[in-house]
């Protein structure tokens, strides 16, 4: 349980194009919450599962310290198999509390809307709480995700499985959820298309777009030792995985 905190006003965005069924049998949400605060936490709660297994991939897209991420790997193995976490809204007189026996986490509105620009950091330290995170693992999270003006969840469906698109001030990953809910991270093959030697910095996807079947369209933008690029690129889906083309590369 926590108790409130002054705010700290940082102004965050999520944009969301769908969540598919990464974890719709995972998470559950009981009682009333249709405030546009509620509705805030709402929308962070569900991807939430995602986004943590994203940073518990090996590739480590999210750059946590290497125990954070063997540890995340474990508390998250199970989770889709465990009796679904669910979500409450209630007045009371902490920020959030945790049944642990119903597994029912509740938010309260009023602290919600007092800390209303920090709904993100709420419901991660929320969630850690609940998953028996470390601390520090939820603050490593919150820091390479949320601290920062904005941060980007997309996810388009394709027929190949699902393409979520994580971007934060210290993170910038593609990854692929196939139909059985494995994830792969693609981001290494997509930036070694780029030519980089030194690894691209400030990786950007825009302007994304689904197109036939399992292909994704869109531009990119990246700095390579100190120039800025950008670039439209497609990617195909074939029997050997993803394959990234690039097209009207150019400095920007």
């Amino acid at each position: 349980m926590r108790s409130l905190k002054p705010p700290i006003f940082v102004f965050l965005t999520v944009f969301t194009i769908g969540l598919g069924p990464m974890q719709a049998s995972a998470i559950r949400v009981i009682g009333n919450g249709g405030g546009t605060t509620e509705m805030q936490a709402l929308s962070v709660f569900g991807i939430l599962p995602t986004v943590i297994k994203i940073c518990a991939l090996e590739s480590n897209p999210c750059n946590l310290a290497g125990k954070s991420v063997e540890f995340l790997q474990t508390q998250m193995s199970s989770f889709d198999s465990l009796t679904p976490l669910k979500l409450d809204f209630r007045m009371s007189a902490e920020i959030y509390t945790y049944d642990a026996k119903g597994r029912v986490l509740t938010l309260n509105p009023t602290a919600l809307e007092q800390l209303r620009e920090r709904i993100h950091h709420i419901v991660l330290d929320a969630f850690s709480g609940a998953m028996n995170f470390q601390p520090q693992i939820s603050s490593e999270i919150a820091t390479r995700l949320f601290d920062d003006r904005q941060w980007e969840f997309r996810s388009m469906f394709t027929s190949a499985g699902t393409l979520v698109w994580l971007k934060g001030p210290q993170v910038a990953a593609l990854v692929h959820i196939d139909n059985n809910g494995s994830l792969e991270d693609l981001t290494p093959s997509m930036v070694s298309g780029l030519e980089c030697g030194n690894s691209p910095k400030d990786l950007r996807l825009f302007d994304l777009a689904r197109g036939i079947e399992s292909t994704l369209e869109g531009k990119m933008h990246w700095v390579c030792s100190g120039q800025s690029m950008q670039a439209k690129f497609t990617a195909i889906y074939d029997r050997t995985g993803w394959r990234f083309y690039f097209f009207s590369v150019s400095a920007s």
